[in-house]
């Protein structure tokens, strides 16, 4: 910002400036005298302030934009950027920022939240809907022919929800209505849809919506002959599908399916999803209800936990390597109130 004479006798020259000017030592001219506080922008002023009326507009700063990694930016009595409520990302300091899942206020362990910030005990993720979604590249282990289970637990208040992926596959031929197996959300209720060859697809939904802001837990099982759907481990449709599953080298994705064409990704949380080669009965839908696989039994081709509580990176606890990672920053929340927790 320019200076301008303000006390002492006036400059020769400095006579002649006019009532909107003021002489430069600079330049040893009259420049446009700029004012803080008048709410115009001038000159190089990051800010402005109008006092009259008491508002403040800025020019876009942020305290990112002003090298810190969060907090509120304000703006100066010199209508300069004022970053004293600016803060650098510090676990412990109370604030949430990214990369965090938690911040307690303290650095201790054993308290919900360690001392890196990441959640301690069981987590899942939360999914805006938007932007954010998982993905784990395509594999062997994820592209069984024969019989098949998919579990997941999911939590949302989203009952209009349109095509909104939860877990699984699709064939990659750019439309809805071409998966492989997927489970997803129509109209706010529950499907999943499987893809046998010879090109048709079949499908079984939960005739209630599930919007209600509670864990349910969600398994799609079939033998060959019968795929059913279940919710809390009550059967809740049912169809004759037979032939063998359509492989494709997708990745397989949570929180969204069909690579989000028309916008499928969905909104809420998830946690605790695996996949089988072997048709689940209903008592072992029933116990992994109660509590999650272990890793170690047989056909179980992926176990995403979704229990790491911070970073971007998923494990794959089967064993088979099927490593996930997440895209555009989806939230790790607290989920140690779901009775599950008690067996991890």
């Amino acid at each position: 910002m320019v200076a301008y004479l303000s006390t002492g006798a006036p400059p020769l020259g400095s006579r002649f400036c006019g009532d909107d000017t003021a002489f430069d030592l600079a330049t040893l001219s009259c420049v446009p005298e700029f004012v803080c506080g008048n709410g115009v922008f001038e000159g190089d002023e990051d800010c402005e302030i109008d006092w009259s009326a008491g508002e403040v507009s800025d020019l876009g700063g942020t305290c990112v934009s002003e090298g810190f990694d969060a907090g509120d930016i304000g703006c100066g009595s010199g209508c300069s950027y004022d970053t004293a409520g600016c803060r650098f990302q510090t676990c412990g300091d109370g604030f949430l920022d990214p990369p965090e899942a938690c911040d307690d206020g303290n650095l201790v362990d054993g308290d919900g939240c360690s001392t890196a910030c990441a959640i301690e005990g069981c987590a899942a993720l939360s999914f805006n809907g938007v932007d954010n979604y998982a993905a784990i590249p395509n594999s062997a282990s994820l592209n069984p022919t024969g019989a098949l289970s998919l579990f997941a637990r999911v939590r949302t208040t989203n009952a209009i929800q349109q095509n909104r992926g939860v877990a699984g596959k699709w064939d990659g031929l750019g439309t809805p209505g071409t998966e492989q197996y997927v489970l997803f959300v129509q109209s706010g209720k529950m499907r999943f849809a499987l893809r046998t060859n010879g090109g048709s697809q079949s499908e079984v939904e939960d005739p209630q919506t599930h919007a209600d802001g509670s864990w349910h837990a969600f398994a799609a099982t079939w033998d060959g002959a019968t795929l059913k759907l279940y919710r809390d481990g009550q059967l809740v449709d049912s169809t004759a599908v037979t032939g063998s599953i359509v492989a494709h080298d997708s990745p397989f994705e949570i929180g969204q399916y069909a690579g989000n064409l028309g916008g499928n990704r969905f909104e809420g949380e998830i946690d605790d999803v695996h996949l089988w080669s072997a048709f689940l009965s209903q008592a072992q839908v029933q116990a992994y209800d109660t509590c999650g696989p272990t890793g170690a039994e047989a056909n179980l081709l992926a176990y995403w936990k979704l229990n790491e509580g911070t970073g971007t990176s998923l494990a794959d606890a089967s064993g088979n390597g099927n490593t996930g990672e997440l895209f555009a920053s989806p939230t790790w929340v607290d989920t140690s109130a779901q009775s599950h927790c008690s067996c991890q």
